[in-house]
């Protein structure tokens, strides 16, 4: 009887432990994301027209206006845009995992994108952080309209924002979609 309850009091104190820890780690996310409103909440301009920022980025809507932002790509996890009555939005719910499938968001995020960038307005496509799933609907256009390769996207991305880097498995995603328009199944350049 006693082991039993022992038993019952320990499976506590873990459940007690286990809530307490994330109860911290959920107080150490705010403390970030606030952080981050601060230190960096200003779109980035990586080509015309296209702007990369952060979660901190598209909740500043004083530095929206100043850039003159008129669409924003949100490529992460929320329930609904950020100021969606005053800017065109697309939220494509997406986690920064290596296992999950991005490239079938391309044609989506590629066609938001030229839309703005076709009409000379200023889009900035975000993520939680700029660096990952933003990054790589960015690289995704970059190859598919100026025509560029995965590293050469990749490159001129981190000469703007040098903590640009998609995790690896967009970025094999982004290099079978760079095959998938350029390469022949044999690798031979198609015309």
């Amino acid at each position: 009887m006693q082991q039993a309850e022992e038993t019952q009091e320990k499976k506590e104190n873990e459940m007690s432990h286990n809530i307490s820890v994330q109860n911290l780690m959920d107080k150490i996310k705010i403390i970030l994301i606030m952080r981050q409103l601060k230190e960096d909440s200003i779109p980035i301009e990586i080509i015309p027209n296209l702007y990369l920022g952060c979660l901190g980025c598209a909740l500043n809507k004083k530095k929206l206006l100043e850039s003159n932002i008129k669409f924003i790509l949100s490529a992460c996890e929320m329930p609904k845009a950020p100021f969606s009555n005053d800017f065109g939005s697309l939220i494509i719910n997406i986690n920064d995992s290596v296992d999950q499938d991005i490239k079938s968001k391309f044609d989506e995020s590629n066609a938001f994108i030229e839309n703005a960038v076709n009409t000379q307005q200023n889009i900035l496509v975000h993520c939680f952080a700029g660096k990952s799933r933003s990054t790589t609907f960015i690289i995704a256009y970059l190859i598919k309209n100026h025509k560029m390769t995965v590293n050469e996207a990749l490159e001129l991305v981190k000469t703007k924002r040098p903590i640009a880097q998609p995790n690896t498995g967009f970025m094999k995603q982004l290099q079978q979609y760079y095959d998938t328009l350029y390469n022949n199944i044999d690798g031979k350049q198609q015309e």
